[in-house]
């Protein structure tokens, strides 16, 4: 296990730098911390311009640390449901490393569609290079999942995925120790809509949505007002990237968005 031992960030690439990688998190640092020490350390010989780590928690991901984006740029990104297909949802069902290039990722993941003008600006900002997504494995188990954006593109080779691999193990005892300040991160505890996330009450609504309730039948039948049940559909909608409250209540279903209600 981890040992607390006092470490700064260290700026070597590649292999060479995934041993003070590992003394720097024997020292139990932040999330943000240790997402930047990943992006100057051992993931800069990937030539990486923004580095993330998520958890799995329940049936989602939530963000931890990053570094290299702004806070605007990973905002609507902070819980995503394992049910909706992107990048890091993938690595974690198929529990391995997978590289994608940039320009195709809103191609490839329909759910990100929705922001596709935001990876155009990473594009814009940081180059067309590739997209990093690897697990973060702990005794066998998936529990999250790193990687980040590249400037340039490259050809992978396999100790490229062992130094990915290593990352994973180094992260996976960083996540689990009982001290590591992974569960107290202000992220976790956010209140706020995220871009693939709907709320229990926005699933109720929507739902009604699906059947062709009006709004005042939706207020009646859940107990809210009519204007609270208005402002609910237009956060919906404004998160989805959509005008009209049916094709939130269809993109939503479609991005598995909407878990079928039992009552």
């Amino acid at each position: 296990m981890l040992q607390n031992a006092r470490r700064e960030p260290i700026n070597s690439g590649g292999s060479a730098g995934l041993p003070q990688f590992l003394r720097f998190l024997a020292n139990l640092p932040e999330p943000d911390n240790v997402a930047r020490a990943l992006l100057l350390g051992p993931m800069s010989v990937f030539d990486t311009g923004a580095v993330s780590i998520t958890q799995v928690r329940g049936e989602a991901l939530e963000l931890n640390g990053t570094s290299g984006y702004t806070p605007g740029e990973v905002d609507g990104y902070w819980r995503v449901p394992l049910s909706v297909p992107t990048p890091f949802s993938r690595c974690v069902r198929e529990a391995e490393v997978i590289i994608d290039e940039i320009e195709e990722v809103t191609t490839n993941f329909e759910a990100l569609q929705v922001d596709e003008g935001l990876w155009q600006g990473f594009m814009d900002r940081l180059g067309v290079g590739q997209v990093i997504s690897a697990p973060i494995v702990f005794q066998g188990t998936v529990i999250g999942a790193f990687g980040g954006i590249t400037r340039s593109k490259r050809q992978w080779n396999s100790l490229d995925f062992a130094l990915l691999d290593g990352i994973s193990s180094a992260l996976g005892l960083w996540v689990t120790h009982p001290d590591t300040p992974t569960s107290r991160t202000d992220r976790l505890h956010r209140r706020d809509a995220s871009l693939l996330h709907v709320t229990q009450r926005q699933q109720q609504i929507l739902r009604l949505v699906e059947v062709g309730k009006s709004n005042t039948a939706i207020a009646l039948a859940l107990g809210y007002s009519v204007s609270t049940i208005k402002q609910e559909l237009q956060r919906v909608m404004r998160n989805m990237g959509v005008s009209d409250r049916s094709d939130a209540a269809e993109r939503a279903r479609s991005l598995g968005l909407l878990a079928d209600s039992d009552s």
